[in-house]
């Protein structure tokens, strides 16, 4: 068999390099072996542990902190939404009272336009035009009476069924 030219040398060098160690058996004050020094693994590890412990409990405190915060303004929210409740509902029930005194007037002046009509002191332009009065104050009356509804419910949902009047 055939040998390569090299391999001789190649041998010899590899003999003379197996021999050193890792930290090449040169011992100096700056550099030891152990890469842990005095510490163990271990308490590596357990330092971790603590560590993430007092992480995972410092998470749930400001969690717990992050729940009553938002708990707290809700309730002020809850609380801000009553009130205004009430506020929307006192302001509607004295405009649904306006609207009953202002029916009332137009009622007499419908009756009234009606007798003048038939005497032909006015046209039936004019007549029109007050039921067309009487037809807005209606809607506006319906309109009124859906948004005291629609306040009623929003404060039984934020104040229960407590401070709502009695239709009785």
């Amino acid at each position: 068999q055939v040998i390569p030219q090299r391999v001789f040398e190649q041998l010899g060098q590899r003999r003379r390099r197996a021999w050193r160690a890792h930290d090449q058996r040169r011992f100096v004050l700056d550099q030891i072996a152990d890469r842990h020094g005095v510490h163990a693994e271990g308490t590596h590890r357990l330092d971790a542990l603590v560590v993430r412990a007092f992480r995972a409990t410092g998470q749930a405190e400001h969690t717990a902190a992050a729940v009553h915060a938002r708990a707290d303004a809700l309730s002020v929210n809850m609380d801000a939404d009553r009130l205004a409740a009430k506020e929307n509902i006192l302001a509607l029930e004295k405009n649904l009272a306006l609207m009953d005194e202002s029916s009332k007037f137009l009622d007499e002046q419908t009756e009234t336009a009606r007798g003048l009509f038939r005497n032909g002191s006015i046209n039936a332009l004019q007549l029109v035009e007050l039921f067309a009065r009487h037809a807005d104050l209606l809607v506006g009356r319906t309109l009124a009476e859906k948004k005291l509804a629609d306040t009623y419910a929003t404060l039984m949902l934020t104040a229960g069924l407590e401070g709502v009047p009695n239709e009785e």
